[in-house]
Formats: structure tokens, sequence, C-alpha cells
């Protein structure tokens, strides 16, 4: 009997044992695991800046916002403006005129050498010409020189398709001696005086002949005026004036005769008349500046 008793008693030891290992080794676990796992942080919400788009870029709330740039204020004058002819297109500068300083011209200075420009001005005035019935009637093409030559010489070529014996004179801006007749001017670009002196045998080549007369631009017209001084002394008829462009004002007539032109050039105010021009460009040579 005390024998049984005794077994039992060894038997309630031994399972008691072995279930205090296995609640050791659970908590064992736990705290195991516990320790392995990572700590993780919430991520901020995302937005795409176009939902509608699926390859737009994505940016976090938290970003901060770009501050917006202003435009700045356009100048009280334009630096620069834009001469479009045909297939041509430039952009030349506003400077102060010399003989002038309340007023900005636009200062066109390869007239005289750049070919493409001065092939569409000598075009299209031709066409004008044609569309009123002149180019058979042109005896003589005479020009101030010498800053729109090239202008002049594609403008005879073409006029003496139609005319073989057509005249062609340029009027010298100096004196090299052999002066027949002479006219003075002054142009909007220059601040002095000018002339133009016209040799005997241009005279007597241009007397009496039906004439057209060209300027790189027409302004005050004071160019134009001194050449046809010269034509009338030499009993030239004037039929038209050609340009390549009116400066200021966009004048279809001059002296009773029509004017045929190619582009308009403006003219603007300028606040600070009282100019430093030792900061301007030479306006010795260019578009725009013989009136």
């Amino acid at each position: 009997m005390n024998r049984l008793i005794w077994v039992g008693l060894l038997s309630l030891l031994v399972v008691n044992t072995a279930s205090a290992e296995v609640s050791d080794k659970d908590a064992g676990a736990k705290t195991s695991l516990k320790k392995a796992m990572p700590i993780i942080t919430p991520t901020p919400r995302i937005k795409p800046q176009n939902p509608a788009d699926a390859n737009a870029k994505i940016t976090t709330t938290t970003e901060t916002p770009v501050a917006k740039t202003e435009t700045p204020p356009k100048p009280f004058n334009p630096r620069d403006y834009t001469v479009r002819l045909g297939t041509f297109q430039k952009k030349y500068p506003v400077v102060v005129a010399p003989s002038n300083e309340k007023l900005g011209i636009v200062y066109v200075s390869d007239i005289n050498d750049n070919w493409q420009l001065a092939e569409e001005v000598s075009l299209h005035l031709i066409n004008q010409l044609r569309s009123y019935s002149m180019l058979n009637r042109i005896e003589a093409l005479v020009m101030p020189g010498d800053k729109a030559n090239m202008v002049g010489t594609f403008l005879a070529e073409q006029l003496r398709e139609v005319n073989p014996d057509l005249e062609f004179v340029i009027i010298r801006g100096d004196d090299k001696g052999g002066a027949f007749k002479t006219a003075e001017y002054q142009s909007v670009g220059s601040d002095t005086k000018k002339a133009l002196y016209l040799r005997e045998d241009q005279f007597n080549r241009i007397k009496g002949k039906r004439t057209l007369v060209f300027d790189d631009v027409l302004s005050s017209g004071s160019t134009l005026k001194a050449v046809t001084q010269l034509l009338t002394d030499a009993n030239a008829r004037v039929l038209a004036y050609a340009c390549a462009a009116t400066e200021g004002q966009n004048i279809d007539h001059f002296n009773g005769r029509k004017v045929f032109k190619t582009f308009y050039l403006p003219t603007y105010p300028n606040p600070n008349f009282v100019a430093d021009k030792t900061a301007e460009p030479p306006l010795e040579s260019g578009l725009g500046k013989d009136g």
C-alpha cells in the first residue's frame, strides 16, 4: 500500500517538472520573437501631381511648395524690332536717333551687305512696279549712295530686262572732285548736314529722262528732296519714289508721286532723351539713317 502511494507521488512530481520546463521554453521563444521583429514606422501619405497621368511624378504631402516668380516689367522702349520680308527675318536694335534724342529708331545696319535682305527688297519693289505697269516707263534709276547699292544693283538688273538702255546713276555723298551740281540736306539719322554731288557725266545721262528715285529709307524725306532738286536741274521727270522701308509713318505718296516700299520701321519716344552718345553704335551706315 505504501509502495503504491510513493509511486503516485513520484509521477505527479515528474509531470509538474515537465510542465514547468515547457512554460519556460514558451516564454523564451516569445522573448526571442519580440527581439527579432523590426520596428516599423509609418510613411507619409503620397499623391501624384497629376492623377490622370500614370507616369506623373509623385511628391509627399510634407514637400515645401515652390515660390512663384513674378514676370519682370517690360522696358518703356523696346530693345529690338523684327524685320520680316518674304523669307527674310531678323531682329535689329532700337537706338537713340543722333539728330533727335527724344526719338528711338530701328538700326538696320546691313542693308548693303545682306544679300538676302537686298534680294527680297528688290523683288518686292519690282512686283509692285509691275502691278502699276511702270516697268517699261522707267528710263533711269537714280539713288543716293552708298548705303543701299546692292539693292540698287538688283533693281537695275531687273529693270534692264525690260529696258536694256536703262541709266543707273548713284549720286555720291562725298566730293571726289568734278562735282557739277550739289544739293545739301540733313537726315534724321545724322546730327550734321550732308550733301549730294552730281557729276557732269551723270547729269547728261539723266537729262530729260523718266526717272525712278530709290533710297534705303523714307522718314523726313530730306534725302529724296535733295535728289529731286538735282533731277529738276537736269530737267528729268520723277515718275515715282521707291524705298526699302518707311520710317515713323507709313507714307504712300511723297512730293505728289507714288511711293513704293517693302516694310515699315516704327519710331519710339525716348523717356531718357538726355542720352550718353558714347554708348550708342555708330550710325554712319545702315538702313533708316538717310531720311
